[in-house]
């Protein structure tokens, strides 16, 4: 096996060469060239760091959720590494951390908090026992990858077999199942929303099987969101912890993200921030990297909303419609590897209710196009704005509206990632560094 120093020097060198050659900050291939060359470098690095790692898991939200814990940690005086852009396979973990080691490998860091793919988690946690593990949710997404349910279920329960502490989502009966596979001394708290918001935040029991999720005897929650309303000047979310009630002024827009923040708000407090200190750091997250994101390009403000299934799909489409109307919406379908291949999920999607939109122009783009056209045109809405070139069709959009315009965007992953090059490499300001 290769002397740890060495072998980070020559990652270090792999990760140098591939950025000059278009690689990107995000490149996996330092942690490909790390795990033949010392195989126990992952564990070596993540086990300096003195209050571990927090590892976040589940189909939607992981993003979100662990930037908004990251800056709750961080305002709260830990210094926190984590992935940033949703780089969240083993090999992408190990990279960063080798981007963040000194020449000598110490990592000068308090905690890591890093989102992990719900079939990598269990390969990370083999290695590097998490601190603490949170498991957002289990809904059908890319079952090319993943197959059914069950197999997800399995691969997450073998993640949180392995930690200290595990978060996990009472409303969610798959992952509320996962608390039988804890050991008896690992420490187990609970977060969900209170049952007047629960219908507006189906699981995917409720979706598809009713009498499942109708056995099921939901876990009484530590922290559990109790009221969500949004006006014209704000966003606020009640949350309970503990028995105490308290308020919250949001910056992040749509339920599922007030449910990411009370799931990284457990979190929290599982690590030792104090309840008051973590809702004024909660307060001031904004959104994440391609999650609600807002970008000006040549005067038209472009918000970016990542959709991956139907879930995430749908939940946009509610806080788009429950807000102000934008004055074009574009659908962006991918099925590159990291999207999935197969978008026959977009069948599951209520696209109906864009019906709503009747003064909205829609324009459909990705190499899945007309997929989505055709999944238009079933809903009743035909589509003649259809391009598979992204750049051409943020042409056709920029020329269809007028200065000032808000404009929407649902992109698959892939496509969000190269929109996001086209708006901020051209676009009339500074895009602030997400976490």
């Amino acid at each position: 096996m290769m002397p740890k120093i060495l072998a980070i020097w020559i990652t270090k060198l792999v990760r140098r060469a591939s950025r000059l050659l278009g690689g990107g900050g995000g490149s996996a291939l330092p942690g490909l060239w790390a795990e033949r060359l010392r195989p126990r470098l992952l564990h070596e690095l993540c086990v300096q760091l003195p209050k571990g790692v927090v590892v976040i898991t589940g189909t939607n939200g992981k993003t979100t959720t662990t930037k908004i814990l990251s800056q709750v940690l961080s305002e709260n005086g830990m210094k926190v590494l984590t992935n940033r852009t949703g780089s969240n396979f083993v090999r992408g973990i190990l990279s960063i951390l080798i981007e963040k080691a000194t020449l000598s490998g110490r990592l000068d860091y308090d905690v890591a908090v890093f989102e992990l793919d719900e079939a990598y988690s269990r390969h990370f946690a083999k290695q590097v026992p998490p601190r603490l593990v949170v498991v957002l949710n289990i809904l059908r997404d890319q079952l090319d990858r993943y197959g059914e349910l069950d197999i997800t279920a399995e691969m997450i329960g073998d993640t949180v077999a392995c930690a200290e502490a595990v978060v996990l989502n009472a409303d969610d009966s798959s992952v509320a199942q996962l608390a039988e596979r804890l050991p008896s001394d690992t420490r187990l708290l609970w977060y969900g929303v209170d049952v007047a918001l629960r219908k507006q935040m189906p699981s995917d029991a409720a979706l598809h099987d009713d009498e499942i999720d109708e056995q099921f005897t939901r876990p009484n929650c530590d922290v559990e969101l109790t009221g969500y309303h949004v006006d014209s000047d704000a966003i606020e979310a009640k949350i309970r912890i503990d028995e105490r009630a308290h308020v919250l002024k949001l910056r992040l827009a749509g339920l599922h993200n007030a449910v990411n923040a009370t799931a990284a708000l457990t979190a929290a407090t599982a690590l030792g921030v104090g309840a008051s200190d973590a809702l004024v750091a909660l307060s001031r997250v904004q959104p994440a990297f391609g999650r609600g994101e807002e970008i000006r390009y040549q005067d038209r403000m472009f918000r970016l909303d990542l959709i991956k299934n139907p879930a995430g799909f749908n939940q946009n489409i509610a806080t788009m419609l429950s807000g102000d109307h934008p004055d074009a919406l574009v659908v962006i379908i991918n099925d590159e590897h990291a999207d999935g291949r197969d978008v026959s999920w977009l069948w599951d999607v209520a696209i109906e209710r864009l019906g709503e939109l009747s003064d909205v122009s829609i324009f459909v783009g990705g190499k899945r196009a007309y997929d989505m056209a055709l999944r238009l045109d079933y809903a009743g809405m035909k589509c003649t704005n259809v391009t598979t070139n992204e750049k051409d069709l943020l042409d056709k959009v920029v020329k269809n509206t007028g200065t000032l315009s808000s404009i929407r965007v649902f992109p698959t992953y892939t496509a969000m990632l190269s929109l996001r090059h086209i708006l901020t490499k051209n676009s009339d300001a500074d895009v602030e560094e997400v976490w």
